[in-house]
């Protein structure tokens, strides 16, 4: 007679399934992935959470990205405007975390966020110009508030035909800080 399966059958099925589960749940956190789920892109067109934009128009698309996921969302949306193909200049400003260097070694250091100027291989330099500012998380310092000063400078420079698109992820607040008086 054939013997049934044990508890340890059982909990090998079990462990198997419950990573199947974790990988999948990670898998769909991705940030690029994300933001490539709610932006299409068609010939000279883009579909951001809805709203169509032209990729030929007059006009800038300025992005400003910022959280900690800010870097792997920009590839995102980088991804979708090759796919669209279009012509317009996109400017961005990208605030993520500081490499890591040990905890806090940025603010012993007392250093302000620093500029850091990305130009994707594949895409043309003079159409796609992003700067990255690296900041502090999770607690807001120096190199915060000058990151929160220059996207309210960044937001301000918005023309009439400009499009802007937001991407903001976890650790923004402290990432860009711009308190009140």
């Amino acid at each position: 007679m054939a013997k049934a399966p044990g508890r340890h059958a059982d909990s090998i099925l079990a462990a198997r399934l419950l990573s199947a589960v974790a990988r999948d749940a990670v898998a769909a956190c991705d940030p690029a992935e994300a933001v490539q789920r709610v932006v299409a892109a068609r010939s000279e067109r883009l579909t951001v959470c809805g709203r169509t934009l032209s990729v030929r128009g007059s006009g800038r698309i300025l992005l400003l990205a910022y959280g900690k996921a800010a870097l792997g969302m920009t590839g995102g949306l980088l991804a979708r405007l090759r796919e669209a193909g279009g012509k317009r200049p996109v400017r961005g400003l990208v605030i993520a975390a500081a490499e890591p260097q040990g905890s806090g070694a940025m603010a012993r250091r007392g250093r302000s966020a620093r500029t850091r100027w990305i130009f994707p291989e594949d895409l043309p330099h003079r159409q796609f110009r992003l700067a990255c500012l690296r900041s502090e998380h999770p607690i807001p310092l120096r190199a915060s508030f000058a990151a929160g000063r220059q996207a309210l400078q960044w937001a301000g420079r918005a023309g009439a035909t400009d499009d802007v698109i937001f991407l903001a992820s976890g650790g923004g607040s402290a990432l860009m800080a711009a308190p009140l008086a």
